[in-house]
């Protein structure tokens, strides 16, 4: 098993179903005599992925059975890891978060996190298909997969719906098709109406950069410091040499009506009839 940092954004607390069970069984067992916190520690640079650190860190002395059962399960990868038969865990992370926040926001996923998700069902279905393979030479690892869900109609229906890029896809909906389109012919209407501006001679001459920016889905222009006055809108930034500053192009109805669509692809994946509409699990 290979060893990697967990970045900051990844970690997590320990897993909560169980916490209280967990704490009782580390006062019995005298962990904090033994460091018993602190010997995991060690153990944090050699996890994986983050749902690792999270169960790592869940970590509690078992029932002599529980542990003869772990042990089991140790020796039988221990014998595939020196063999070369270790599994891939290319897409194991850890959820939660990013479905505990989505919940608590009440908002869906980012695109990030859709790719992330999906990358750890589809991880899930191969881990799974995995420790069946082994099951006759490695009964103890074989029986990880017994009761394990079955994700793949869900992974299909998510790559129907989003994208490699974790995008919801056009025809996820009639409305999210027909609001891109709309969506796309007005920033075409702007990109042409912001030509038209800047071709004017008196335009020209107070910017310093020709070509229109953009600031958080904003067009800009760069305005001449000097010239600033003689330019109405808000100065969303200036140049590093302060010889420019930046500000919206022009307000119009146009451009005000482009601010929906930052939010287009996130309420249709709440609203629209796809796995997206689904609450996040407990």
């Amino acid at each position: 098993m290979s060893s990697r940092e967990v970045s900051s954004s990844e970690e997590s607390e320990p897993l909560e179903p169980g916490h209280a069970r967990r704490l009782e069984r580390l006062e019995q067992f005298a962990a904090r005599a033994l460091d018993f916190e602190a010997v995991l520690r060690v153990f944090e640079r050699h996890v994986p992925t983050s749902l690792g650190l999270r169960a790592l860190r869940s970590l509690a002395p078992l029932p002599q059975v529980e542990a003869k059962a772990a042990l089991r399960r140790l020796d039988e990868m221990i014998r595939l890891q020196r063999a070369g038969d270790a599994p891939l865990f290319a897409g194991v992370c850890d959820p939660l978060p990013a479905l505990n926040h989505a919940r608590t926001a009440g908002r869906a996923l980012d695109d990030e996190s859709w790719m992330r998700l999906c990358g750890f069902l589809e991880a899930v279905q191969r881990l799974a298909q995995w420790l069946r393979e082994r099951a006759a030479e490695c009964p103890s690892l074989g029986a990880l997969a017994t009761g394990m869900p079955d994700f793949a109609e869900l992974v299909e229906s998510i790559h129907a719906t989003v994208d490699e890029r974790g995008r919801v896809r056009d025809h996820a909906s009639p409305l999210l098709a027909r609001l891109r389109r709309e969506s796309s012919d007005v920033a075409e209407r702007i990109e042409k109406h912001l030509r038209t501006i800047i071709a004017r001679a008196d335009v020209k001459a107070v910017l310093s950069d020709p070509n229109p920016a953009r600031r958080g889905r904003r067009p800009v222009l760069a305005v001449k410091t000097k010239s600033q006055g003689r330019v109405p809108g808000i100065v969303h930034g200036r140049s590093q040499t302060g010889e420019s500053v930046s500000g919206p192009a022009r307000r119009s109805p146009a451009l005000m009506r482009t601010r929906c669509e930052a939010n287009v692809d996130r309420f249709c994946a709440i609203s629209c009839s796809s796995p997206m509409s689904a609450t996040t699990p407990s």
